[in-house]
């Protein structure tokens, strides 16, 4: 069985996004990678990122502190944890499709290819793949592309397991439309 190489970032949702950063900053030293007031992400090290915030707006005062809609209640939003390439994510995906066991979305990012999972309590997690060097990935994430819309591309992961099964060139499969490269 496959296991990943790392626990690699965390996700956070917040109404405190400006104060976030900054904590995030003086704490860890983290460096912005790319901060469009929606989606900011953050790390420490050679990474494109180890924190990222997503900024859920002004708090609403009648909504209790837990309560309301995933999308707008501030938290963990996942966990991520990386695979040594997309072959080995792909029978991960497999192994886990097989006990029954599918993700709740698949995504293209550009940097990274990635399956979400969300466990019987419904927190989520995601493996992926890196697709780009970290070099490339750090300088995709100030394109134009990524700083509309960090989230990405949905994929197919069905036909990527084909393709990675018979041996083929998965890039085409893997890369975010249009391709960063």
């Amino acid at each position: 069985m496959a296991h990943p190489t790392q626990i690699a970032h965390v996700v956070y949702g917040t109404h405190r996004f400006d104060e976030m950063i900054a904590f995030y900053e003086t704490v860890f030293g983290d460096v912005v990678r790319m901060n469009n007031g929606k989606h900011a992400f953050l790390s420490f090290d050679h990474e494109h990122h180890r924190h990222a915030l997503i900024n859920l707006g002004p708090i609403d005062d009648e909504v209790p502190a837990g309560a309301g809609d995933y999308a707008k209640r501030p938290g963990v939003r996942h966990v991520a944890y990386a695979w040594e390439d997309v072959p080995t994510l792909m029978s991960v995906y497999e192994r886990l499709r097989n006990e029954g066991i599918k993700p709740v979305k698949h995504v293209k990012h550009g940097p990274s290819l990635s399956l979400y999972y969300e466990d019987p309590d419904g927190h989520r997690s995601e493996f992926y793949a890196d697709v780009m060097s970290t070099e490339d990935a750090i300088e995709f994430m100030t394109s134009e592309v990524f700083v509309e819309d960090p989230v990405g591309d949905n994929f197919d992961p069905e036909e990527v397991l084909a393709v990675v099964r018979a041996g083929e060139d998965y890039t085409s499969y893997v890369r975010r439309i249009p391709d960063p490269s």
